[in-house]
């Protein structure tokens, strides 16, 4: 049981799956710095359920329905609040905490359309509580490495970003069997997932992105693609359908969450939580193929690709900079081109832990006693969450109207996040050595084609003489 009255205290709202990531680590790797004092949610099965869980770990806390959040703030006076509630609620519920005294501690995305992160903006100046958004892809190995190579110069000043991201055929319709596929609930998959991605690539380069053109469509989650699959009988959910033996996708929520016959899941008598709705029903309305060119305020350039029924899960990353060229392509080692010299690899150490070897290094940084100075400034505020998020939203609009849209049209005036100092496009770069290589690779080009030239004259065969 924790009882160190001298621990930061946490109240979380939304008990889903993911509050589990902060919970757990609260009540047992962080115990000694940190206190759980209570729990929210919308759906009274899923608080019996947490209840049980986390009484399993020692906890001592109470549970409280959401129309009681602020009894519960005034009752516990929680130092930070986690939310980790449905996307369209975090902006209530990031306001609210903040207004009642308390600093925030928000699940991406932020929120999910403009209007909402507006709120968010003007609350956070208004009460001067802090709002940290829980960016985990920030603290990879692997992305965290790439940031120290940009940092270091290792291909100058950065000038374009290709960014791939696939969703196999397992996870990417996950998201088609929930409540994400509706755009009022999640802002579709270019704000609840490419956060992420949006996210890095500000980190990455350190700027803020300035406009956004996007086309999207939903090309593979159809009626008419289950009609092709020969699937005439598609049920609302997965549960009961008709075509569940024939359906690929068919999700069985008793086997993704295995618990003794007879036992309730949060999911048997609440719509919020089911996580077998039909991946081809009507009411999906999000894209499932997506496009965005983002333009950053230096002139960089993205080029970012997300599709959700890819062969495999990878994400492929190139940037182009005035040194040269950076890829990272899945788990594989980096290659950097530079200009003046021939390629090399940068390996990265082996990771632990979920995602990539993230979770435990963003949980030390959120719940640790003194965290280490970090010279990435891997943390993230409302300010980063907001620019990511705004990508996501501009392409949705985007698509929506066929037109290019500027950030500072959705939201005025926002604060820049804390950016590392990065090389510039407007930075000297030392010509002699670029020349050189360059009149290298040219001689070698030269001497390739020579070759090629005496090999064919070696092999021509001249036609015979006619009699």
């Amino acid at each position: 049981m924790q009882t160190n009255s001298r621990a930061k205290t946490y109240a979380v709202v939304g008990v889903g799956g993911r509050s589990k990531f902060y919970t757990h680590a609260i009540l047992k790797e962080h115990a000694a710095t940190t206190r759980l004092v209570a729990i929210c949610d919308i759906n009274p099965i899923a608080l019996e359920l947490a209840m049980e869980d986390l009484g399993n770990l020692g906890a001592n806390i109470t549970a409280w329905h959401a129309d009681e959040f602020d009894t519960m703030i005034a009752t516990h006076r929680p130092d930070v609040v986690l939310v980790t509630s449905k996307d369209c609620t975090h902006d209530h519920y990031i306001c609210r905490a903040m207004e009642l005294g308390c600093d925030v501690i928000t699940e991406k995305p932020m929120t999910i359309d403009a209007a909402r992160c507006r709120r968010i903006i003007d609350t956070r100046r208004r009460t001067g509580r802090r709002c940290r958004v829980a960016f985990n892809y920030r603290y990879m190995p692997r992305s965290t490495r790439i940031k120290e190579l940009l940092m270091e110069g290792a291909i100058g000043a950065i000038t374009s970003v290709v960014f791939t991201y696939n969703l196999g055929l397992i996870h990417g319709p996950s998201y088609f069997n929930r409540w994400h596929a509706e755009m009022e609930q999640s802002g579709g998959l270019l704000v609840h997932k490419a956060t992420h991605h949006f996210d890095l690539v500000n980190f990455w380069i350190g700027e803020n992105p300035r406009s956004v053109f996007a086309c999207g469509k939903r090309n593979y989650f159809t009626p008419a693609m289950a009609a092709r699959m020969g699937l005439r009988n598609c049920g609302p959910r997965c549960s009961g359908c008709l075509e569940a033996t024939l359906c690929p996708f068919y999700s069985n929520i008793r086997a993704k969450n295995p618990a003794p016959p007879g036992q309730r899941l949060a999911g048997d008598f609440d719509p919020h939580y089911y996580n077998d709705l039909c991946v081809f029903r009507e009411a999906v309305n999000i894209p499932d193929t997506m496009h965005a060119l983002v333009g950053y305020e230096s002139g960089a350039m993205v080029n970012y690709n997300l599709v959700t029924f890819g062969d495999k899960e990878y994400m492929n990353i190139t940037f182009h900079g005035t040194l040269g060229r950076l890829e990272a392509r899945g788990e594989t080692p980096f290659r950097i081109y530079p200009h003046n010299g021939p390629m090399y690899e940068v390996p990265v150490a082996n990771a632990v832990g979920g995602h990539g070897g993230a979770d435990p290094v963003l949980l030390e940084d959120l719940f640790g006693a003194a965290p280490p100075f970090d010279p990435c400034r891997r943390a993230a505020d409302e300010r980063a969450g907001a620019m990511s998020i705004l990508i996501g939203i501009a392409a949705n609009h985007s698509i929506a109207t066929g037109r290019q849209m500027l950030i500072d049209d959705l939201v005025p005036g926002l604060d820049t996040p804390d950016h590392t100092v990065m090389p510039r496009i407007t930075d000297d770069i030392e010509i002699a050595p670029v020349s050189a290589w360059i009149a290298r690779r040219r001689h070698e080009a030269d001497e390739r084609r020579r070759k090629a030239r005496l090999t064919q004259a070696d092999s021509f065969t001249a036609p015979a003489t006619l009699a």
